[in-house]
């Protein structure tokens, strides 16, 4: 008689292969693509509702702002956690596109900003300098006259206040009322500087080895909606060009960062903060191995490109002397920003015991104070200055071999209090399990820790592409709240510190691998079933060393709006295409706050009705900190290792 077929024992029965558990957010691509088109529909439209709101009161701007947010936070969720496939990027964008040519064809209603655009580029072309005479002075009367009705009345300061806008956003105005003096004209132009901006935001997440679905945080955003299709805002332009100076940066090309950068700053005079973090340093030690000066580190190519673009744009409208600089400071004084008013964090610092007569001075050095330590973090750290990697002829990191012992560059965090020097290799970790660069929240020797961040979210660092994936789904790295073996998973989440090294799926100790192709680096599977993949590569290495100044660069522009705390939304608009590269909740919470409470009847601009408003706002940010905090402390691993185990018995 045949025998009874014997149980497997000892480690025998560890390789049994055992159906994977269900979990409740599992899911195929094709119901995220159903979800993201139905999400999809809904903010399309609200934003013709938007229109609608102009006329007659429905839901009201504040009903229709925050459903708006609600449908691209969750659209947002489910990219970002949820399986997608080669259909999902194009739902994402053209519901972008819906959107905005829902809003594109309105008039502007909620700012009156685009009318001085026009105005400043009918000026021009009647020969006459935009920052000569406002508005409203008899010289002009011609103009008003013989140019669109609708224009001149919708000027906001018109009978007080010249041009502000700096000499290449007047360029821009006057070729854009070349093409057709109108708002729709200007609007568009707008528009189509987002579709410039978009592409930095593809090619920079390619770069970074995050998937390109990432998009969704700008294509969806509902502020950028609202104020470029819709209000037409200048900072459309500006964006347009920091992307293109981050992209240049990251190819180390230093003339045409500071080329790139320098339009911006003539379009629009914030994005000079981020000078210290598109820096390019040279390296401390030549290739002879000799240690150079301070002096001998500094590039003049970045600055100087910056400063031969600058000059002779001035030099274009220099005919008014001084008035070249228009409403700027007539703005500072009317804004509060030269008594204090402006400041919340300096009201709120007012209203504590002690510290009611606080000079505005005083918390003005303190903004100079934090600034200055952040671009010297900045500086030091976004340059590879101690980074023997990229020492070397080659102007490609991507092209450099890893040394033996090099080390591991981690993005320090200027909030946890960590150095700026680069940190070393963690030990080995046991039992196969990846080993990630340290957090400073955890012991020493702890395995698969996320890299620290400035706001305390995920690293500036790229993730690694997956492997091919079955039936044509992305395959993206494993989520930590699902086991391991769950197929078609989602790249980690970016709201609890998920590392941005080379991601690998991570297996706890014992736990079952399933056969997979080697990666063509470290020839160890790299199957998003099991098995463990070496990080540290030297592309991998190197390509997140070239993008370590994004993160000072997200730090400096956040600290300037939250500093500064501006009250109106478009300001703050810039910080969207940050958000995309690295997504982080306390930001998240910052721009969809105050786009959404400047739609309600807080926002007044002043006052105490103000300056609940930034109550309310501040404390959503310092919320939203402490919840990413714990979030990053919860080890992420903990859940893949019970789950393995629970498998294996």
């Amino acid at each position: 008689m045949p025998e009874a077929p014997t149980e497997p024992t000892g480690s025998a029965a560890h390789h049994q292969t055992l159906p994977a558990p269900t979990h409740w957010s599992l899911a195929q691509p094709w119901q995220t693509n159903a979800a993201l088109l139905f999400l999809g529909l809904c903010l399309f439209l609200l934003s013709r509702h938007l229109i609608f709101e102009y006329d007659d009161y429905t839901i009201g701007f504040s009903g229709t702002s925050g459903w708006s947010v609600w449908c691209y936070a969750l659209g947002s969720l489910l990219v970002l956690f949820g399986p997608t496939d080669r259909f999902t990027f194009p739902i994402i964008l053209s519901v972008a596109i819906a959107c905005r040519l829902a809003t594109l064809f309105a008039d502007p209603f909620l700012s009156s900003d685009i009318y001085r655009y026009v105005w400043d580029g009918i000026v021009q072309h009647a020969g006459i300098n935009p920052y000569r005479y406002v508005p409203a002075d008899p010289h002009l009367a011609f103009l008003r006259d013989a140019s669109d009705a609708d224009i001149y009345p919708m000027i906001n300061r018109k009978e007080y206040a010249r041009t502000i806008y700096p000499p290449l956003a007047q360029i821009l105005f006057w070729i854009t009322t070349f093409i057709s003096p109108t708002v729709i004209c200007m609007k568009t132009v707008m528009v189509l500087f987002e579709g410039l901006t978009l592409w930095t935001i593809l090619k920079l997440l390619h770069l970074l080895g995050r998937p390109r679905e990432q998009a969704i945080l700008y294509a969806w955003c509902p502020m950028l909606i609202w104020e470029i299709a819709g209000s037409g805002h200048l900072d459309s332009a500006a964006m347009a060009f920091i992307g293109l100076a981050l992209l240049a940066r990251y190819h180390r090309r230093p003339a045409l960062t500071g080329l790139f950068l320098g339009v911006a700053v003539l379009i629009k005079f914030y994005p000079l903060v981020l000078f210290p973090a598109l820096y390019l340093r040279s390296p401390t030690v030549d290739e002879a191995g000799n240690r150079r000066t301070f002096l001998q580190t500094l590039d003049w190519r970045m600055p100087a490109a910056m400063l031969a673009l600058a000059l002779p744009a001035y030099a274009l409208y220099s005919s008014v002397g001084k008035l070249v600089f228009g409403f700027l400071g007539g703005y500072v004084q009317e804004e509060g920003m030269a008594t204090g008013t402006r400041y919340f964090l300096l009201e709120q610092a007012q209203h504590l015991p002690g510290l009611h007569n606080l000079p505005p001075n005083a918390y003005l050095a303190f903004a100079a104070l934090v600034l200055a330590t952040l671009s010297l973090w900045a500086l030091r750290t976004s340059s590879p200055v101690f980074n023997p990697v990229l020492q070397g002829p080659s102007s490609r990191p991507e092209a450099q071999p890893r040394q033996a012992g090099a080390p591991s560059m981690a993005a320090p965090s200027p909030w946890v209090g960590s150095s700026g020097e680069p940190r070393g290799q963690p030990p080995p970790a046991p039992d196969g399990v990846t080993a990630h660069p340290q957090s400073p929240f955890l012991p020493p020797g702890a395995p698969f820790m996320a890299a620290p961040s400035p706001w305390l979210g995920s690293s500036a660092e790229p993730r690694g592409q997956p492997p091919p994936a079955p039936d044509g789904v992305i395959a993206q790295p494993q989520s930590p709240f699902l086991p391991p073996g769950a197929p078609s998973m989602a790249a980690p989440s970016p709201w609890v510190g998920s590392s941005a090294d080379l991601l690998s799926p991570v297996t706890a100790p014992g736990a079952p691998s399933s056969p997979a192709a080697s990666s063509p680096e470290t020839g160890v599977p790299a199957s998003f079933a099991g098995g463990v993949q070496r990080v540290g590569s030297s592309s991998g290495e190197a390509r997140s060393q070239a993008a370590a100044f994004l993160t000072p660069a997200f730090a400096l522009a956040a600290a300037l709006m939250l500093l500064f705390s501006p009250h109106y939304p478009w300001y703050i608009a810039w910080l969207v295409p940050f958000l995309t590269l690295l997504p982080n909740l306390p930001i998240a919470a910052y721009t969809l706050g105050l786009f959404y409470l400047c739609t309600t009847s807080l926002a007044v601009g002043s006052g105490p009705k103000q300056f609940l408003l930034n109550q309310i706002l501040y404390s959503a940010i310092a919320f939203a900190t402490l919840l990413q905090l714990a979030l990053r402390r919860w080890p992420p691993n903990a859940i893949a290792h019970r789950s393995s185990l629970k498998a294996q018995s």
